[in-house]
């Protein structure tokens, strides 16, 4: 791993994570990534259309080679002031992601999460291992 992966990795301070994010001369560190999402539904959202997502998002690790490990579901209601549903995918590059990111298949399990948001947080952080 390099020190810019490492630094990503376990830094705590805004200039490790600035460097992070991309190496001298602009380009980024090859590192793995996880990306985190987090829903909050809206009004619209009922039980069967969640559903229609979980079972949309199930079809993706199957359909996009990219995907390291891919996690999803409800939150347990362990704590207050959570979100309701998360989703944590983890790819082994920034190109991963961006397939990840564009598949059909998951622009079509996002057309079905959009109308049903009131609020949506992400993230996406480096790996500590790149195996």
């Amino acid at each position: 791993m390099c020190a810019l992966c490492v630094r990503g990795a376990y830094a705590a301070s805004d200039a490790g994570r600035s460097a992070a994010r991309a190496a001298p001369g602009g380009r980024f560190c090859t590192m793995a990534i996880r990306h985190i999402a987090l829903f909050r539904w809206n009004g619209e959202a009922t039980p069967e259309k969640v559903d229609r997502i979980r079972d949309a998002l199930a079809l993706l690790p199957g359909r996009i080679p990219e995907l390291r490990a891919y996690t999803f579901g409800p939150d347990l209601g362990i704590s207050e002031g959570t979100y309701d549903f998360g989703v944590a995918a983890d790819v082994d590059d920034e190109a991963g992601l961006a397939t990840y990111r564009d598949h059909p298949d998951h622009q079509a399990a996002l057309a079905l999460i959009r109308p049903l948001l009131a609020d949506r947080a992400s993230v996406q952080i480096a790996l500590p291992d790149h195996s």
